[in-house]
């Protein structure tokens, strides 16, 4: 597309801008005009305890400065429960990078969905999974027609994960922030062990991303690219 309406002069009196999600790809080669998001995608950057701290406040009326500490008890279970979630789907994402990068096109019948394959993994938040770990044997059992992966493979791909939180496929790290959500919901309604309202808060999964917009930060360096229109 960038290359597309380069090409055409009609549009040389316009300002363009171009916007990919760094997905699993390789975006070594990617025309600079075309910036890249610093972490898996863009709903990565909702997943932060900065953002979750403004929304405990704002949405939640969870004042930071309360006597009572349940902002920063709440905090604290966010982190925790990410860690536990990321645990949970680390080995599926490692897996996925693997063949991602063997290369997998629509004969390879890998559809992600947005929600993670509860089969393997249904988190719950204050819970362990609903069943054991799984293997990578029922990973491919799910997509009998992807790439084969070597254990080796596996455990490249984990230490990228391991290097970053936001790597993780952006997807399921929103399927997360929801569930924590619902989880402040419920609380608010009898226990109040984190939340002080006697409501929660009715968050549409599917709109969260244009709903919390205004709690995300810019990363500078998509700022500067706004600004010159070239990756650095």
């Amino acid at each position: 597309m960038c290359e597309y309406i380069a090409s055409k002069p009609e549009y040389n009196k316009y300002l363009t801008r171009y916007f990919v999600d760094a997905d699993f790809d390789d975006n070594s080669t990617l025309n600079k005009r075309i910036y890249v998001t610093p972490c898996y995608s863009i709903e990565n950057l909702y997943v932060d305890q900065t953002v979750v701290s403004d929304i405990l406040e704002n949405e939640y009326k969870i004042r930071r400065n309360d006597s009572s500490g349940k902002h920063q008890k709440t905090i604290n279970l966010f982190n925790s429960e990410l860690s536990a979630f990321h645990s949970g789907v680390l080995l599926f994402n490692a897996w996925y990078r693997a063949i991602k990068h063997k290369g997998i096109d629509s004969s390879n019948e890998v559809n992600l969905k947005d929600s993670f394959p509860s089969v393997l993994f249904n988190y719950q938040v204050m819970k362990a999974s609903n069943k054991d770990a799984y293997s990578i044997s029922e990973i491919e059992a799910l997509y009998p027609k992807a790439p084969k992966t070597s254990k080796a493979e596996i455990e490249l791909s984990k230490e990228y994960l391991f290097k970053d939180p936001k790597r993780f496929r952006g997807k399921y790290e929103m399927q997360f922030l929801y569930i924590f959500f619902q989880f402040l919901n419920e609380d608010s309604k009898n226990a109040h062990q984190y939340t002080v309202l006697n409501r929660g808060i009715n968050w549409d999964r599917k709109r969260m991303i244009s709903t919390l917009e205004h709690y995300v930060q810019t990363p500078l360096d998509m700022r500067n690219y706004i600004l010159t229109g070239e990756r650095k």
